[in-house]
């Protein structure tokens, strides 16, 4: 002021350099998790976990994630923007934490082994089981009479109905054919004529 000075008698104008400080806050994007039904997965939302917005702003975000089968993934939040009630983009006074989800499916318990077939020897390759859902049979023919050790395993996406998804086995079995023999002719005695049997 017009009758003051600076501590060193000097009294021409200073500058001070001063600075709003960015408001904090922290997104995180959604997160899930479901039974395999052969439909993708996304969560295209996120949630303010820390920190608030000025009243009236609002924040958009670009969230990419998305799995189909059995499987996890990161649900990924690769930006965030904030706007005003104008339509003004203000996240440049904003420090934005970002903070990735996570996505999962989980294998689908509808696998069943199914049943060996009822078979009898006809000199051809026969299928040995069948009728299992969600499933694939490895070593599953046979030609000769004898038993079989046929594996069953869930496919990638399934399990058995405990959620467990190691391979099981059925004992199948192509049993012999019957074979009929004539019986011998009946025994007669010569008469010098044609005779049946």
């Amino acid at each position: 002021k017009s009758n003051y000075a600076w501590d060193d008698g000097t009294y021409a104008s200073k500058t001070l350099t001063c600075s709003i400080g960015k408001k904090a806050v922290t997104y995180t994007a959604g997160s899930g998790s479901k039974i395999y039904d052969g439909t993708a997965l996304t969560k295209n939302s996120a949630t303010l976990t820390s920190g608030s917005l000025v009243s009236g702003h609002t924040a958009t975000f670009t969230i990419s994630g998305t799995i189909t089968n059995v499987g996890s993934v990161t649900n990924t939040l690769s930006a965030v923007v904030i706007k005003n009630a104008s339509g003004t983009d203000v996240t440049g006074n904003y420090a934005v934490t970002k903070v990735n989800g996570s996505l999962t499916v989980t294998r689908a318990k509808t696998a069943t082994t199914g049943s060996c077939k009822t078979l009898t020897y006809n000199g051809s390759s026969q299928t040995l089981a069948g009728n299992g859902t969600n499933v694939d049979y490895t070593n599953n023919s046979g030609t000769d009479a004898k038993s079989y050790t046929v594996t069953v395993t869930p496919k990638s996406n399934y399990a058995w109905d405990d959620g467990t998804y190691a391979s099981k086995t059925l004992t199948c079995s192509i049993n012999k054919a019957s074979v009929v023999i004539p019986t011998s002719p009946s025994d007669k005695t010569y008469n010098g004529s044609s005779q049946s049997s």
